[in-house]
């Protein structure tokens, strides 16, 4: 077994996995200088950095990625929450989206992040069971950290439920690969 590292796909509890694991000692992500820009494409990552460690990074929802995105500070609007109307809230995460970087980033598709071989091993973790996966994970790797509970899932304006048809068929379409490769649905359920 290698040394593990981490791949930070953005509004998938990234920032609080990299930080934990600094006050361990353990530098990932943005603390991991030899990985270089820590939201680019693992997929664009040299071969001799991916094949040196062993590798996970987490997935979600990408209805609730996305809305994340929106109240995020860096990659959405942040405190200028307020400013925002449902209309607003549409037309800015439409052409957010439309917009994405497309090397990696805030909006990026998640499945960019994972080769399509098995050439590296890349574990795979759900957002939405991230305390017992990452929990596991750690274990296996002899690592001695475990998440905070820390829940950034305070009242937002903004839901799921105020997300518009076109939005909703552009996340389908953009995000379509994410949904298939890690086994989400289509369907559209408040899961806030």
């Amino acid at each position: 077994m290698k040394i593990l590292k981490f791949i930070h796909i953005t509004k998938t509890a990234g920032t609080s996995i990299e930080d934990i694991a600094y006050e361990k000692g353990i530098k990932w992500g943005r603390y991991h200088k030899f990985y270089g820009w820590w939201h680019g494409f693992f997929t664009l990552k040299s071969h001799n950095i991916k094949k040196r460690f062993d590798w996970f990074m987490v997935v979600r929802n990408p209805y609730t990625r996305i809305l994340s995105e929106f109240h995020c500070k860096w990659g959405g609007v942040g405190d200028k929450v307020n400013q925002y109307n449902i209309k607003t809230f549409n037309e800015y995460l439409i052409k957010r989206i439309k917009n994405r970087p497309k090397n990696g980033g805030h909006y990026s598709e998640q499945y960019k992040y994972l080769d399509n071989d098995n050439t590296y091993k890349v574990h795979v973790l759900k957002f939405e069971n991230l305390d017992e996966e990452f929990s596991n994970l750690m274990k296996k790797y002899k690592i001695p950290i475990t998440l905070n509970k820390k829940n950034n899932s305070n009242l937002k304006k903004f839901t799921i439920n105020d997300m518009n048809d076109e939005l909703v068929n552009l996340i389908q379409t953009v995000y379509y690969k994410d949904f298939i490769k890690f086994n989400y649905s289509y369907e559209l359920k408040n899961t806030n």
